[in-house]
């Protein structure tokens, strides 16, 4: 049950969820709480976004930071880390609606771009000649990427404007500056995930927050 406008003094104060008029078009805040889970390792990711338009059509726009700490997959790299802040921009088109539009799967496309940096050491180790150091530390990086997306979500708490979802993505890579001759290339591109794959899937996991209008 749902609190409904323009009720006369003295009328039911609630309205049957079931009975509303067909929604208008929305807006909604979102967050990745999948991102949580890489709270126990090393890395500390962040994202969120916000959706809105017509209930069959929605622009997109996410925005995210992370610090990915890459240890095992870099050698002879020591307290390395690539951080930095990413947006994404798109469109949604709802192709399945189950249960009268509670439960949307949705089609999407996205532009995403980040800018970053990583720092840390490389070390090149001799059993002949002392160990030389390479010292990495780089503000400039930048990368962008076009992304598909296959989404679906559905009412956590019927009524409440709370919604649960995830996202399916297959981003492949547009451009960036990273340089192949440098002795150690970015491993990440924040946002996007390993450098040195043009194409990599990904999962999100989110919680929504749903205004409709009627």
């Amino acid at each position: 049950m749902v609190m409904a406008w323009g009720q006369e003094e003295g009328e039911a104060a609630t309205t049957d969820v079931n009975n509303l008029p067909p929604s208008k078009g929305f807006v909604e805040l979102t967050f990745d709480y999948g991102k949580l889970l890489a709270l126990g390792f090393d890395d500390v990711m962040l994202e969120g976004g916000l959706r809105g338009g017509l209930p069959w059509l929605a622009l997109a726009a996410d925005v995210g930071s992370a610090t990915i700490t890459p240890q095992e997959q870099v050698q002879n790299a020591e307290n390395y880390e690539v951080s930095g802040t990413y947006y994404r921009v798109g469109v949604d088109l709802a192709v399945l609606q189950t249960d009268k539009g509670a439960n949307l799967t949705w089609l999407g496309f996205r532009y995403g771009s980040a800018s970053f940096a990583d720092q840390g050491q490389v070390v090149f180790a001799s059993s002949l000649w002392p160990d030389q150091v390479l010292n990495i530390d780089r503000n400039d990086l930048s990368g962008s990427w076009w992304e598909v997306v296959l989404s679906t979500d559905g009412p956590l708490i019927k009524g409440s404007g709370l919604r649960i979802g995830a996202a399916l993505r297959i981003r492949g890579v547009i451009d960036s500056n990273l340089r192949e001759e440098d002795p150690l290339r970015a491993t990440h591109i924040p946002g996007y995930g390993r450098s040195d794959r043009q194409m990599v899937p990904a999962l999100n996991l989110w919680l929504r927050y749903k205004l409709e209008f009627r």
